[in-house]
Protein backbone atom coordinates (compact mmCIF):
# COMPACT_ATOMS: atom_id res chain seq x y z
CA UNK A 1 0.00 0.00 0.00
CA UNK A 2 0.90 3.64 -0.31
CA UNK A 3 0.02 6.63 0.95
CA UNK A 4 -3.24 6.85 -0.51
CA UNK A 5 -4.37 3.94 1.90
CA UNK A 6 -2.02 4.48 4.55
CA UNK A 7 -2.89 7.82 5.14
CA UNK A 8 -6.10 8.54 3.80
CA UNK A 9 -8.09 5.13 4.22
CA UNK A 10 -5.99 5.08 7.59
CA UNK A 11 -7.34 7.90 8.85
CA UNK A 12 -11.47 7.34 7.73
CA UNK A 13 -10.78 3.63 9.18
CA UNK A 14 -9.92 5.09 12.73
CA UNK A 15 -12.31 8.33 12.56
CA UNK A 16 -15.10 5.47 12.42
CA UNK A 17 -13.59 3.21 14.95
CA UNK A 18 -14.12 5.93 17.46
CA UNK A 19 -10.63 8.36 17.52
CA UNK A 20 -10.90 11.36 17.63
CA UNK A 21 -9.62 13.77 15.10
CA UNK A 22 -6.65 14.63 16.87
CA UNK A 23 -6.14 10.59 17.22
CA UNK A 24 -6.40 9.58 14.26
CA UNK A 25 -4.79 12.34 12.61
CA UNK A 26 -1.48 11.26 14.17
CA UNK A 27 -1.96 7.75 13.87
CA UNK A 28 -2.82 8.32 10.19
CA UNK A 29 0.90 10.08 10.00
CA UNK A 30 2.56 7.53 11.61
CA UNK A 31 1.45 5.30 9.39
CA UNK A 32 2.17 6.88 6.54
CA UNK A 33 5.25 8.00 8.20
CA UNK A 34 6.56 4.46 8.26
CA UNK A 35 7.28 5.13 4.15
CA UNK A 36 8.63 8.16 4.16
CA UNK A 37 10.81 7.54 7.07
CA UNK A 38 14.47 6.86 5.26
CA UNK A 39 16.44 9.45 6.14
CA UNK A 40 19.40 8.24 8.55
CA UNK A 41 19.43 11.85 11.36
CA UNK A 42 22.38 12.15 13.77
CA UNK A 43 20.86 15.34 15.93
CA UNK A 44 22.93 17.43 17.96
CA UNK A 45 26.23 15.17 18.12
CA UNK A 46 28.59 17.30 20.22
CA UNK A 47 25.62 17.60 23.08
CA UNK A 48 25.65 13.83 25.00
CA UNK A 49 22.58 15.14 26.81
CA UNK A 50 20.94 15.59 23.84
CA UNK A 51 22.64 13.26 21.30
CA UNK A 52 20.21 11.16 19.28
CA UNK A 53 20.00 8.84 16.36
CA UNK A 54 17.07 7.86 14.45
CA UNK A 55 15.75 4.33 13.10
CA UNK A 56 14.59 4.19 9.29
CA UNK A 57 11.49 2.79 8.54
CA UNK A 58 12.17 2.27 4.90
CA UNK A 59 15.07 1.78 2.24
CA UNK A 60 15.30 3.79 -0.96
CA UNK A 61 18.53 1.18 -1.84
CA UNK A 62 16.48 -2.18 -1.60
CA UNK A 63 19.31 -3.61 -2.82
CA UNK A 64 21.03 -3.49 0.45
CA UNK A 65 20.99 -6.71 2.20
CA UNK A 66 21.48 -4.97 5.78
CA UNK A 67 18.15 -2.94 5.07
CA UNK A 68 16.40 -6.04 3.27
CA UNK A 69 16.69 -8.34 6.32
CA UNK A 70 15.93 -5.55 9.11
CA UNK A 71 13.42 -2.99 7.61
CA UNK A 72 11.22 -5.22 5.09
CA UNK A 73 10.38 -7.94 7.59
CA UNK A 74 9.67 -5.42 10.28
CA UNK A 75 7.56 -3.17 8.50
CA UNK A 76 6.37 -3.90 5.04
CA UNK A 77 6.58 -7.88 4.43
CA UNK A 78 5.90 -9.57 8.40
CA UNK A 79 6.13 -13.24 7.95
CA UNK A 80 2.98 -15.05 8.28
CA UNK A 81 1.68 -18.46 7.55
CA UNK A 82 3.25 -20.00 4.38
CA UNK A 83 1.06 -22.45 4.51
CA UNK A 84 -2.16 -20.09 4.37
CA UNK A 85 -4.26 -21.51 1.22
CA UNK A 86 -3.78 -17.88 -0.48
CA UNK A 87 -0.49 -18.56 -0.72
CA UNK A 88 -0.51 -21.83 -2.42
CA UNK A 89 2.29 -21.99 -5.63
CA UNK A 90 1.86 -23.53 -8.66
CA UNK A 91 5.50 -24.60 -8.06
CA UNK A 92 4.42 -25.60 -4.77
CA UNK A 93 7.39 -23.65 -2.75
CA UNK A 94 6.72 -22.82 0.18
CA UNK A 95 9.34 -19.93 2.64
CA UNK A 96 8.57 -19.53 6.46
CA UNK A 97 9.38 -15.68 5.89
CA UNK A 98 6.59 -15.04 3.12
CA UNK A 99 4.20 -12.54 4.08
CA UNK A 100 0.24 -13.48 4.22
CA UNK A 101 -2.84 -11.47 5.34
CA UNK A 102 -3.75 -11.11 9.51
CA UNK A 103 -0.04 -12.42 9.95
CA UNK A 104 0.01 -13.57 14.16
CA UNK A 105 3.10 -11.47 14.52
CA UNK A 106 1.82 -7.94 12.54
CA UNK A 107 -1.51 -8.73 14.85
CA UNK A 108 0.51 -9.25 17.82
CA UNK A 109 2.09 -5.49 17.64
CA UNK A 110 -0.79 -3.93 16.94
CA UNK A 111 -2.60 -5.41 19.58
CA UNK A 112 0.48 -4.46 21.67
CA UNK A 113 0.29 -0.62 20.07
CA UNK A 114 -3.30 -0.29 20.89
CA UNK A 115 -2.41 -1.46 24.52
CA UNK A 116 0.11 0.85 24.94
CA UNK A 117 -2.34 3.90 23.89
CA UNK A 118 0.77 5.32 22.22
CA UNK A 119 -1.09 6.56 18.94
CA UNK A 120 2.02 7.15 17.16
CA UNK A 121 3.13 3.49 17.66
CA UNK A 122 -0.64 2.44 16.71
CA UNK A 123 0.30 4.14 13.44
CA UNK A 124 3.49 2.40 12.78
CA UNK A 125 1.91 -1.04 13.48
CA UNK A 126 -1.27 -0.02 11.38
CA UNK A 127 1.35 0.03 8.54
CA UNK A 128 2.42 -3.13 9.04
CA UNK A 129 -0.33 -5.01 9.60
CA UNK A 130 -2.36 -3.44 6.75
CA UNK A 131 0.56 -4.54 4.32
CA UNK A 132 0.07 -7.71 5.42
CA UNK A 133 -2.66 -7.88 2.97
CA UNK A 134 -1.33 -5.79 0.46
CA UNK A 135 2.20 -7.84 0.01
CA UNK A 136 0.87 -10.97 0.57
CA UNK A 137 3.10 -13.79 -0.80
CA UNK A 138 6.61 -11.92 -1.31
CA UNK A 139 9.05 -11.68 1.04
CA UNK A 140 11.09 -9.31 2.40
CA UNK A 141 14.23 -10.09 1.15
CA UNK A 142 16.33 -10.34 -2.34
CA UNK A 143 15.14 -14.09 -2.78
CA UNK A 144 13.93 -16.02 -6.39
CA UNK A 145 10.80 -16.80 -4.46
CA UNK A 146 9.45 -13.28 -5.09
CA UNK A 147 10.03 -13.61 -9.29
CA UNK A 148 6.90 -13.69 -11.64
CA UNK A 149 6.79 -15.80 -14.16
CA UNK A 150 7.47 -14.16 -18.14
CA UNK A 151 4.05 -12.66 -19.28
CA UNK A 152 2.30 -14.76 -21.30
CA UNK A 153 4.49 -18.14 -20.34
CA UNK A 154 2.98 -19.42 -17.14
CA UNK A 155 4.39 -22.62 -15.00
CA UNK A 156 7.55 -21.89 -13.29
CA UNK A 157 9.68 -20.15 -15.98
CA UNK A 158 10.45 -17.24 -14.09
CA UNK A 159 12.10 -13.84 -15.03
CA UNK A 160 15.50 -13.88 -15.98
CA UNK A 161 17.19 -11.23 -14.56
CA UNK A 162 20.93 -10.09 -13.14
CA UNK A 163 21.31 -10.85 -9.44
CA UNK A 164 21.47 -7.53 -8.40
CA UNK A 165 18.98 -6.03 -9.94
CA UNK A 166 15.99 -5.41 -8.08
CA UNK A 167 13.02 -7.34 -9.67
CA UNK A 168 13.30 -9.70 -7.02
CA UNK A 169 13.14 -7.90 -3.78
CA UNK A 170 10.05 -8.02 -2.04
CA UNK A 171 7.55 -7.07 -4.95
CA UNK A 172 9.90 -5.54 -7.23
CA UNK A 173 8.57 -8.12 -9.68
CA UNK A 174 5.28 -7.41 -10.05
CA UNK A 175 6.08 -3.49 -9.47
CA UNK A 176 3.55 -1.10 -8.39
CA UNK A 177 0.85 -3.67 -8.68
CA UNK A 178 0.28 -4.66 -5.57
CA UNK A 179 -0.52 -1.20 -4.06
CA UNK A 180 -3.21 0.42 -6.53
CA UNK A 181 -6.12 -0.35 -4.57
CA UNK A 182 -8.52 -0.77 -7.73
CA UNK A 183 -5.95 -3.02 -9.72
CA UNK A 184 -6.86 -6.40 -10.94
CA UNK A 185 -3.43 -7.77 -11.95
CA UNK A 186 -2.45 -11.84 -12.22
CA UNK A 187 0.28 -13.41 -10.01
CA UNK A 188 0.68 -16.21 -12.16
CA UNK A 189 2.85 -17.78 -9.14
CA UNK A 190 -0.35 -18.59 -7.42
CA UNK A 191 -2.54 -21.62 -7.84
CA UNK A 192 -5.15 -18.29 -7.68
CA UNK A 193 -3.79 -16.32 -10.13
CA UNK A 194 -6.51 -13.48 -10.08
CA UNK A 195 -5.77 -10.78 -7.57
CA UNK A 196 -8.32 -8.30 -7.24
CA UNK A 197 -6.78 -5.36 -4.75
CA UNK A 198 -9.81 -3.87 -4.11
CA UNK A 199 -11.32 -6.87 -2.13
CA UNK A 200 -7.75 -7.47 -0.57
CA UNK A 201 -8.04 -3.64 0.77
CA UNK A 202 -11.48 -4.02 1.89
CA UNK A 203 -10.62 -6.98 3.94
CA UNK A 204 -7.41 -5.11 5.68
CA UNK A 205 -9.56 -2.15 6.32
CA UNK A 206 -12.57 -3.65 8.30
CA UNK A 207 -9.78 -6.36 9.96
CA UNK A 208 -7.74 -3.08 11.34
CA UNK A 209 -11.44 -1.42 11.80
CA UNK A 210 -12.39 -4.89 13.90
CA UNK A 211 -8.91 -4.14 15.79
CA UNK A 212 -9.55 -0.15 16.35
CA UNK A 213 -13.52 -0.95 17.24
CA UNK A 214 -12.47 -3.67 19.78
CA UNK A 215 -9.77 -1.22 21.82
CA UNK A 216 -12.38 1.36 22.19
CA UNK A 217 -14.74 -0.96 23.24
CA UNK A 218 -17.52 -1.14 21.05
CA UNK A 219 -19.89 -3.96 21.20
CA UNK A 220 -19.56 -6.98 18.91
CA UNK A 221 -22.72 -6.19 17.42
CA UNK A 222 -22.52 -2.34 16.81
CA UNK A 223 -18.57 -3.80 15.05
CA UNK A 224 -20.33 -6.37 13.17
CA UNK A 225 -23.07 -3.39 11.28
CA UNK A 226 -20.36 -0.54 11.42
CA UNK A 227 -17.52 -3.22 9.47
CA UNK A 228 -20.13 -4.01 7.02
CA UNK A 229 -20.78 -0.04 6.52
CA UNK A 230 -17.35 1.07 6.35
CA UNK A 231 -16.87 -1.67 3.67
CA UNK A 232 -19.73 -0.28 1.36
CA UNK A 233 -18.26 3.15 1.90
CA UNK A 234 -14.35 2.17 0.98
CA UNK A 235 -15.90 0.32 -1.75
CA UNK A 236 -17.83 2.93 -3.24
CA UNK A 237 -14.55 5.19 -2.67
CA UNK A 238 -12.03 2.85 -4.06
CA UNK A 239 -14.42 2.71 -7.37
CA UNK A 240 -14.85 -0.42 -9.48
CA UNK A 241 -12.12 -2.59 -10.29
CA UNK A 242 -10.16 -2.25 -13.26
CA UNK A 243 -7.14 -3.19 -15.22
CA UNK A 244 -5.98 0.21 -16.07
CA UNK A 245 -6.50 1.29 -12.42
CA UNK A 246 -3.27 3.80 -11.76
CA UNK A 247 -1.72 4.88 -8.32
CA UNK A 248 -2.38 8.04 -6.58
CA UNK A 249 -6.12 8.44 -8.68
CA UNK A 250 -7.21 11.92 -7.54
CA UNK A 251 -10.83 11.21 -8.48
CA UNK A 252 -10.21 8.66 -5.26
CA UNK A 253 -8.32 11.01 -3.32
CA UNK A 254 -11.46 13.12 -3.65
CA UNK A 255 -13.62 10.72 -2.47
CA UNK A 256 -11.82 10.04 0.91
CA UNK A 257 -11.69 13.48 1.75
CA UNK A 258 -14.97 13.94 0.96
CA UNK A 259 -15.76 11.00 2.93
CA UNK A 260 -14.32 12.81 6.27
CA UNK A 261 -17.07 15.47 6.03
CA UNK A 262 -19.82 12.87 6.55
CA UNK A 263 -21.08 12.55 9.69
CA UNK A 264 -19.56 8.49 10.48
CA UNK A 265 -16.04 9.81 9.88
CA UNK A 266 -16.23 13.05 11.70
CA UNK A 267 -17.54 15.44 9.41
CA UNK A 268 -14.72 17.84 9.32
CA UNK A 269 -12.12 17.99 6.84
CA UNK A 270 -9.68 15.36 6.81
CA UNK A 271 -5.98 16.99 7.98
CA UNK A 272 -3.45 17.32 5.32
CA UNK A 273 -0.15 15.10 5.22
CA UNK A 274 3.68 17.01 4.72
CA UNK A 275 6.06 14.39 4.96
CA UNK A 276 8.62 16.86 6.34
CA UNK A 277 5.99 18.85 8.65
CA UNK A 278 7.28 16.99 11.79
CA UNK A 279 10.73 16.90 11.13
CA UNK A 280 10.57 20.49 10.07
CA UNK A 281 9.30 21.27 13.01
CA UNK A 282 11.55 19.63 15.65
CA UNK A 283 15.12 20.42 13.40
CA UNK A 284 17.24 22.34 11.62
CA UNK A 285 19.37 20.51 9.56
CA UNK A 286 23.14 21.70 9.45
CA UNK A 287 23.45 22.24 5.45
CA UNK A 288 27.35 23.15 6.04
CA UNK A 289 27.93 19.61 7.17
CA UNK A 290 25.47 17.82 4.18
CA UNK A 291 27.31 19.24 1.30
CA UNK A 292 30.57 18.31 2.84
CA UNK A 293 29.79 14.48 3.20
CA UNK A 294 28.43 14.66 -0.07
CA UNK A 295 31.29 16.18 -1.88
CA UNK A 296 33.27 13.30 0.30
CA UNK A 297 31.21 10.42 -1.01
CA UNK A 298 30.56 12.08 -4.46
CA UNK A 299 31.20 9.33 -6.44
CA UNK A 300 29.29 7.03 -4.57
CA UNK A 301 26.44 9.22 -4.53
CA UNK A 302 26.42 10.47 -7.99
CA UNK A 303 22.79 8.76 -8.61
CA UNK A 304 21.61 9.85 -5.80
CA UNK A 305 22.49 13.70 -5.96
CA UNK A 306 18.76 14.53 -6.17
CA UNK A 307 17.47 13.03 -2.63
CA UNK A 308 19.30 12.33 0.29
CA UNK A 309 18.25 8.44 -0.66
CA UNK A 310 19.69 6.13 1.51
CA UNK A 311 22.60 8.09 3.25
CA UNK A 312 23.31 4.50 5.76
CA UNK A 313 24.98 2.61 2.85
CA UNK A 314 27.82 4.84 3.12
CA UNK A 315 27.44 5.00 7.13
CA UNK A 316 26.35 8.94 6.95
CA UNK A 317 23.92 10.85 8.84
CA UNK A 318 22.31 14.49 8.05
CA UNK A 319 23.50 16.82 10.97
CA UNK A 320 20.60 18.44 12.72
CA UNK A 321 20.06 20.17 15.97
CA UNK A 322 16.97 20.41 17.95
CA UNK A 323 14.66 23.75 17.53
CA UNK A 324 14.00 23.07 21.12
CA UNK A 325 16.36 21.13 22.81
CA UNK A 326 15.04 21.14 26.59
CA UNK A 327 11.40 20.27 25.37
CA UNK A 328 12.33 17.85 22.33
CA UNK A 329 11.27 14.17 23.74
CA UNK A 330 7.42 15.80 23.45
CA UNK A 331 8.05 17.16 19.70
CA UNK A 332 6.15 14.46 17.35
CA UNK A 333 9.15 13.64 15.16
CA UNK A 334 11.11 12.42 18.62
CA UNK A 335 7.77 10.88 19.58
CA UNK A 336 7.23 8.81 16.06
CA UNK A 337 11.23 7.72 16.42
CA UNK A 338 11.07 6.73 19.52
CA UNK A 339 7.47 4.41 18.69
CA UNK A 340 9.62 3.29 15.15
CA UNK A 341 12.82 2.05 17.91
CA UNK A 342 9.63 0.09 19.94
CA UNK A 343 8.01 -1.56 17.08
CA UNK A 344 11.30 -2.01 15.56
CA UNK A 345 13.12 -3.99 18.73
CA UNK A 346 9.52 -5.70 19.39
CA UNK A 347 8.81 -7.06 16.47
CA UNK A 348 12.40 -8.41 15.80
CA UNK A 349 12.12 -9.87 19.04
CA UNK A 350 9.14 -11.90 18.22
CA UNK A 351 10.42 -12.94 14.56
CA UNK A 352 13.47 -14.07 16.36
CA UNK A 353 11.48 -15.93 19.35
CA UNK A 354 10.02 -17.52 15.86
CA UNK A 355 13.18 -18.99 14.55
CA UNK A 356 12.49 -16.64 11.64
CA UNK A 357 15.86 -14.48 12.47
CA UNK A 358 18.99 -14.65 14.51
CA UNK A 359 20.09 -11.69 15.18
CA UNK A 360 20.20 -7.31 15.10
CA UNK A 361 23.46 -6.78 13.63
Amino acid sequence: MDIEFHFFATYLIAMRAGFSPEEAAILAHSAQGVDDNHVPVLVDAGHPAAFYKNTISQTMDILRPHDDAHIYPIFHFVPGDPNAPSAARVDGKIDPMVATPDAPIALAMLQAALTSGDFFRIGIASHAYLDTWAHQNFIGRKDSFNMLPKDGQGGNEVIEVVEDLAINVGHGAAKHDPDIPALIWTDARLLNSAVNNRDRFLDASEALFRRFAEAKGKAPAEIDATAGQLRADLAEDIGEPSTRAIAWDQLRIGRYCARAFTAPYGGQAMPSYQAEAWFEEALQEDRKSIVDQFKAEVDKLADKLGDYGDLIRQDLRIDCSWRDAESHASNNWYRFQEAIKTHYEETWSALMAAGLVHDIE
